[in-house]
């Protein structure tokens, strides 16, 4: 196509010198072809050029070099003329031939760059192996418009076994088998076998901070031969996927770190709590039974009263703690129960309040209730639990010794509930950290019973009804916190 171009071009240029030949001297006309040489040169690139000057030596030399309409030339002179002709024909067609090449080679440089930019930034937000894996696959092909797939080595180390490929690629035996070798021998260096045909394969190991990850196979003609641009852009894009690989696994084993730690530090808190928060209120509801059997019947019944009321108080709290531990187990595996009633936001709150008045017969409350407000959509008795919780954690950290405010609000969509106490309050560090699992915050109580979990839960709950739950602290005087839970109102 190329060449048709070329000759095309020298043909409009012999038109072109048979209109002006009366009307321009001969040499002149040697130009015309020039310009030909140089537009078949820098359009259609360095071969094209060539072919259109050595057509134009010949057809300027048959056509106007004297004795015309052959190729014998009459004048010395002429013929000095023909080479040079010659001569800066081809200089010019090589020149801006290799022009042409070079602006489309770097053109083709800057577009493999941005690609590879491209790549990286996609690659490094992919999250699982599959995602990257099929990304690193599929930019090869449209990279360098070839098939490729992925195989690595599953966790028996044995080199005959595979995990499920991905890409497009379908692999045989004599695939497992060269892959297996590179797996085994742990070799850097690529190989290339040829399949069927004209057709190769190319495997290319990927390796890892310390050793091989996998190997990509890539479908070739024998045409297909990289170039050097594009063999550093292969090696580029498959450096950049074992490094994705890696920070991927190495996600998953802190993951899986994480909740190890958190399921040894449950575990501790249950010890912690048989040995400590759930056995004082059992010595407690024991030793009161164990009275009560005995000497039941010499005591008076403001005696007996007492007991019975240690015994309730102890098994509230009890009760508190084994649920605040199943609550948790719920949420961390996702089958908490979350029912999606229309809840009166003021009847939960006065229950919630009665209870903690049952609970805490010392502790004076400050509360501002609008009833009138409307319902919200989530689940009564967990709310209630949620309130519960954050007037039992103000008593505890604020001191029972100081009010307790409750308030329900209307704001704006929302409606709030405000708990707030006048403890030491909440180190500006540790406002969001108390929402995790066992965390004290540094100016609480050493002596604080509990586990640490109500806070966790109650924001756990509070999400799954739509709503939000965060601390505020100082809230007066350097002093106090303050809980706001909202959650959106059905009637706005």
């Amino acid at each position: 196509m190329r060449m048709f171009a070329a000759l095309a071009l020298v043909g409009l240029a012999i038109a072109a010198s048979m209109m002006l030949k009366g009307n321009l001297p001969q040499p002149y006309l040697a130009l015309i072809f020039l310009v030909a040489v140089l537009i078949a040169a820098a359009g259609f690139g360095r071969s094209a050029g060539l072919a259109a000057a050595f057509a134009s030596f010949f057809t300027y030399n048959f056509f106007f070099v004297p004795p015309t309409f052959t190729f014998a030339v009459a004048d010395p002179r002429e013929f000095i003329a023909l080479v040079a002709f010659l001569i800066v024909a081809l200089l010019t067609g090589n020149l801006a031939g290799r022009l042409k090449e070079n602006a489309a080679a770097a053109d083709h440089r800057a577009q493999l760059i941005q690609s590879l930019y491209d790549y990286a930034g996609e690659l490094a937000g992919t999250i699982t192996l599959e995602d990257a894996l099929e990304l690193v696959c599929g930019k090869i092909q449209t990279t360098l418009d070839c098939r490729a797939t992925f195989y690595s080595r599953t966790e028996s180390e044995k080199p005959s076994n595979f995990l499920p490929q991905i890409g497009t690629l379908q692999l045989d035996e004599h695939d497992h088998e060269q892959i297996s070798i590179i797996l085994s021998t742990r070799t850097l260096q690529p190989q290339s076998l040829m399949r069927r045909g004209l057709i190769f394969h190319d495997y290319l190991p990927v390796s890892g901070s310390r050793n091989i990850i996998g190997v990509i196979v890539i479908e070739r003609t024998q045409e297909r031969v990289l170039s050097e641009i594009e063999n550093h852009a292969l090696q580029a894009l498959i450096k950049q996927a074992g490094i994705a690989i890696e920070r991927i696994e190495f996600a998953a084993h802190s993951e899986d770190a994480r909740l190890q730690a958190d399921q040894e530090r449950l575990r501790s808190a249950i010890l912690s709590a048989l040995s400590h928060d759930l056995r004082t209120p059992l010595a407690s509801i024991l030793g009161s039974a164990t009275a009560l059997r005995q000497l039941g019947q010499n005591m008076s019944v403001e005696e007996r009263d007492d007991l019975l009321a240690a015994i309730e108080e102890e098994a509230g709290r009890l009760n508190l703690f084994v649920g605040n531990l199943l609550a948790m187990t719920r949420l961390e595996t996702g089958i908490i129960d979350l029912k999606s009633d229309h809840v009166d936001c003021a009847e939960r709150a006065h229950a919630a309040l009665e209870r903690a008045r049952r609970n805490f017969p010392s502790v004076c409350f400050s509360t501002f209730i609008d009833e009138a407000l409307g319902p919200v959509r989530g689940d009564a008795v967990l709310l209630e639990q949620v309130i519960f919780n954050l007037i039992d954690n103000a008593i505890k950290f604020g001191g029972a010794e100081n009010p307790i405010t409750v308030k329900l609000l209307k704001n704006g969509k929302y409606l709030r509930f405000v708990i707030e106490d006048e403890g030491p309050g909440i180190a500006p560090r540790d406002l969001d950290k108390i929402f995790d699992k066992f965390y004290r915050g540094t100016l609480s109580k050493t002596n604080t019973s509990g586990f640490g979990l109500g806070l966790t839960i109650g924001r756990g709950v509070v999400t799954a009804m739509g709503g939000t739950l965060h601390a505020e602290s100082p809230i007066r005087d350097g002093r106090g916190t303050r809980f706001v839970l909202e959650l959106p109102a059905l009637n706005s």
